[in-house]
């Protein structure tokens, strides 16, 4: 929460602690998972990709929107299958997660 906070305050450099850092010498491991903290945010969450993410809050407005046409576009999918029963018995929803699932494990890290 504190490297997020740091981002959205337009911080210059961030550097997240080990959650052991206060009372030893971190492991490799767990300055890994410290590590890992910025590459989601800057990967996954992109914040770091524009200069003060909340200022006049473009980006925000045009994340919103992207997601709401994506939400939207799903509806309409369920939809055409007959609402969420008809979804459910043509394992529309157990496919889109599986198929979510595969995407996520191909780009893991």
């Amino acid at each position: 929460m504190q490297a997020l906070y740091a981002i959205y305050d337009n911080c210059n450099s961030l550097h997240t602690n080990a959650y052991d850092e206060a009372i030893t010498t971190p492991t490799r491991r767990k300055r890994a998972q410290a590590m890992a903290i910025q590459l989601i945010i800057n990967r996954e969450l992109g914040l770091a990709k524009n200069e003060n993410p909340l200022q006049g809050s473009f980006i925000i407005e045009e994340l919103t929107e992207l997601v709401e046409e994506a939400v939207l576009l799903e509806f309409d999918r369920i939809t055409e299958r007959g609402g969420v029963l008809g979804a459910m018995e043509t394992m529309y929803q157990r496919s889109k997660i599986q198929e979510s699932l595969y995407y996520e494990t191909l780009n893991a890290w």
